[in-house]
């Protein structure tokens, strides 16, 4: 007796007909998923390193360069009130700002250098004002230096303040926004006011 032929034999495979060419075994399934992840890995490869390249640098690069720039010549401007300066008050201030503003910074350069953004000395240098030291120098001339360099590291002050916190208000790290909110704080100290 002829065993009757079931119409989805093609799909199960029947005892008597051809062996499908493709069959699900543990083991092709397992060369499969091996092969799956492989492809997966080889993907996701370049996508890491492009983000462990290029991820984390900050959007506001120009600004804090800026802001590094105004503390490099405050440094440098206070460093010149405290070899000139005879008014006790002026060496004071020239005294704390150099030493508040180089701690800064230091660590507003580690901060950036963390998050991939170079700061070589002849950037640093870009912030140098040539018309501070013609004004340093007519004012000592006229016997009116410390005058001068106290009105004139104020204002400084001022504008290294404001650029620190327009740079904190543009930028979205989290470990950038405490360094500049620290730095806010130090530059409203040495101007004198309370910070906001």
């Amino acid at each position: 007796m002829q065993q009757q032929q079931n119409q989805y034999d093609f799909i199960m495979g029947s005892p008597n007909g051809p062996k499908p060419k493709f069959s699900i075994k543990s083991g092709s399934s397992n060369k499969m998923f091996i092969y799956a992840i492989i492809g997966l890995a080889v993907l996701l490869v370049p996508f890491i390193i492009y983000m462990v390249l290029f991820a984390g640098a900050p959007d506001n690069k120009e600004q804090l360069v800026k802001v590094v720039q105004q503390q490099t010549e405050l440094i440098r401007v206070a460093e010149v009130g405290l070899k000139q300066s005879r008014d006790d008050n002026a060496k004071n201030l020239a005294r704390t700002t150099s030493l508040s503003i180089t701690s800064d910074l230091s660590s507003l350069k580690s901060t950036l250098n963390s998050q991939k953004v170079k700061t070589p000395s002849k950037l640093l240098n870009g912030g140098k004002n040539a018309k501070t030291d013609q004004l340093f120098t007519n004012a000592q001339q006229n016997n009116r230096f410390d005058e001068v360099f106290l009105k004139e590291l104020q204002d400084e002050l001022v504008a290294y303040q404001k650029s620190v916190k327009s740079t904190y208000d543009l930028t979205t790290n989290t470990k950038l926004k405490a360094t500049l909110s620290t730095q806010y704080k130090n530059a409203s100290l040495l101007i004198g006011v309370a910070p906001e």
